[in-house]
């Protein structure tokens, strides 16, 4: 097998159209049609001088040097796929390069640029246009590959322009969590299961993981999928108005507001993303509420807390995996740990030469369980690697440089948030390093940090000492 390519990659990426639909009317035949599709793709991109690095599920993931290899084997896939007798199975690939339907095989503008003038005799592209995809901060331009004896005609792209919604863009990419995301999707498509409340400590990264979902359920909700930010509110009152008023719903005196939003929503199918909503929990049955009346309405919420309300389901997010100590794999293997990968991706945005090596991987391993996994702790930790080594910022942490580790992450934290596009810098990093700081140090333990995760925003930049 090849090595991996040096200076520029190009990915291509293949997934099975409808794949979980397939496995439920198919179940007996699906095993061995995933076996043939992973060798047809490993022997289209091998030829072409790619590399298979990672297959998932029904996808296959391939690495290439130069763009028209990857395009080559893109359009060889493609051919043998076709050819390929399925046993009546309708199995259809989708094939991307840098980053469609099945059949399809879709470049950025950046794969078509390196591609140049190279492309195969009787293959043109196709112009898309700018779209926005997800975990991608800014719109991309998309072409279609038009090559003879292969489709050209495809429904519209299910990207995020074609669902209404207010999903925020975010400028870093979606480090793990695939597990819960798979899970919390499947909660949401099940007809018994319209209130979903994602629950856990500050920092655990509740709201990234439900806006994640949100974009992967867009193709599910007909009137669109909606993000609620109730950081600011406090007062009960105002949590139907938020909804409202991210709806472009107006009160006109008469009749109430509720009454004009359950009017709206009745026959919607819509998916709202009420987040924080532990700061106006007493808000909850005026949700079970809009629900009762819209029976197309789903509603996920992010909270410290339960609503407490009838029909509610709980599912509980998790820190992020994190690696053995006492047994500790090569850094590239090591890599594959959720925490440390995380870690690993924001020190390189902070310092492009970042990598993780046999020198500084167990400190990182380490930063990340002293954390205890948490997201954002993790994130604001990485963030110092254009100051500190990691065996320097585990000194810090560890508190044997003289400076504690709470003051490790808040000092110049707000700075810090902004770059990561984060709402409330004193709230988030007080939680999060007095999560970690409680559970270590504080005599009264436990009581101790359920007190500061119920507190009020002032009150989670109070020194631990203080607290307890």
């Amino acid at each position: 097998m090849p090595d991996l390519p040096a200076g520029h990659f190009v990915f291509l990426f293949t997934d099975i159209a409808g794949s979980i639909k397939l496995w439920e009317q198919y179940p007996q035949a699906m095993p061995s049609a995933l076996a043939r599709h992973d060798a047809l793709v490993r022997h289209a991109v091998e030829p072409s001088g790619g590399r298979v690095f990672k297959t998932v599920g029904d996808a296959c993931y391939a690495v290439f040097g130069a763009a028209a290899d990857a395009l080559a084997a893109a359009l060889a896939a493609q051919h043998a796929l076709m050819a390929e007798d399925w046993d009546q199975l309708p199995l259809r690939v989708r094939v991307a390069l840098h980053a469609g339907h099945g059949g399809q095989i879709l470049l950025t503008r950046a794969v078509l640029e390196l591609i140049g003038e190279r492309l195969p005799p009787g293959v043109e592209s196709r112009d898309l246009g700018e779209r926005r995809l997800r975990d991608i901060t800014r719109p991309e331009r998309i072409y279609q590959v038009v090559a003879p004896d292969l489709p050209s005609d495809f429904p519209p792209l299910r990207t995020l322009d074609l669902r209404p919604n207010n999903l925020p863009a975010f400028s870093t990419s979606f480090i793990g969590r695939e597990r819960q995301v798979a899970a919390i999707c499947a909660l949401l498509r099940r007809a018994d299961v319209r209130l979903l409340t994602l629950t856990g400590a500050g920092g655990t990264g509740k709201t990234r993981l439900a806006l994640q979902v949100a974009a992967d359920l867009l193709d599910d909700f007909e009137h669109g999928v909606f993000f609620v930010s109730l950081a600011v509110i406090r007062d009960p009152a105002l949590v139907i108005a938020a909804i409202a008023q991210t709806l472009g719903v107006q009160e006109n005196g008469n009749p109430s507001l509720v009454e004009i939003l359950k009017h709206y929503l009745h026959d919607r199918q819509v998916l709202l993303l009420l987040d924080n909503f532990e700061q106006a929990v007493t808000a909850g049955p005026k949700v079970t509420e809009l629900l009762a009346s819209a029976p197309r309405l789903q509603v996920m919420v992010t909270s410290r807390a339960l609503l407490q309300v009838y029909g509610e389901r709980e599912f509980l997010v998790p820190p992020l995996a994190l690696p053995d100590l006492r047994r500790l794999p090569p850094p590239e293997l090591l890599l594959k740990v959720t925490a440390v990968a995380l870690f690993a991706e924001r020190a390189r945005a902070v310092q492009a030469d970042f990598a993780l090596t046999t020198e500084n991987a167990p400190a990182v391993a380490e930063i990340c369980t002293r954390l205890d996994g948490l997201p954002l702790a993790i994130e604001l930790a990485a963030a110092r690697c254009k100051l500190f080594s990691p065996q320097a910022m585990l000194a810090r942490l560890t508190g044997t440089s003289g400076q504690s580790s709470l003051q490790m992450l808040t000092t110049g934290a707000r700075a810090t948030c902004r770059l990561a596009n984060r709402r409330c810098a004193g709230r988030w990093i007080g939680a999060t390093t007095c999560w970690t700081w409680a559970r270590k140090n504080c005599s009264r333990g436990w009581p101790c940090l359920w007190a500061v995760a119920r507190s009020r925003p002032p009150k989670w930049c109070a020194i631990p000492a203080t607290i307890c």
